[in-house]
């Protein structure tokens, strides 16, 4: 009896713990997405100043400058891309959510839940993919835009 009791007791810490650690998931990815949208902004920014600064405009901004604003711009684009198949994920989890709480997975709308979760997992892998080269992007970005920034002082 007291090993039912043990176990339970193991089985609601585990679930506690698995909200836990799924917030601090989704915090962490939030925070993601906000520093790579915030990092290329201000990296567009810098050159932005460093064109205003140090050309005018009888001078051409060098090919390097260009190449990163581009690098960035298209960083912040896959991220925001990233986003609405993040809210596709969310979408679909909550109306399976919704089933599992009603216990209403019978024959008619299982299809749709388990078409659901094969539409979690495709988004999922196209999110991870985007954040992924929004990410490189945004370092390639920032290393061109520090390398010239570095080459004219």
């Amino acid at each position: 009896m007291e090993d039912s009791k043990y176990l339970e007791l193991k089985r609601e810490l585990s679930k506690e713990k698995y909200k836990i650690v799924w917030q601090s998931y989704l915090y962490s990815n939030q925070r993601w997405d906000l520093m790579l949208v915030a990092i290329s902004s201000a990296g567009i920014y810098a050159i932005a100043e460093i064109a205003k600064t140090f050309y005018n405009k009888s001078q051409i901004l060098p090919l390097e400058f260009k190449v990163s604003v581009v690098l960035l711009m298209i960083s912040i684009i896959l991220n925001f891309i990233s986003q609405y198949f993040s809210i596709k994920i969310h979408k679909d989890d909550m109306i399976n959510a919704y089933y599992e709480i009603l216990q209403k997975i019978s024959e008619e709308n299982e299809k749709e839940y388990n078409k659901n979760v094969d539409q979690i997992m495709k988004n999922d892998k196209t999110v991870n993919r985007l954040t992924k080269y929004s990410m490189y992007t945004m370092i390639i970005g920032i290393i061109v835009l520090i390398v010239k920034g570095v080459s004219i002082f």
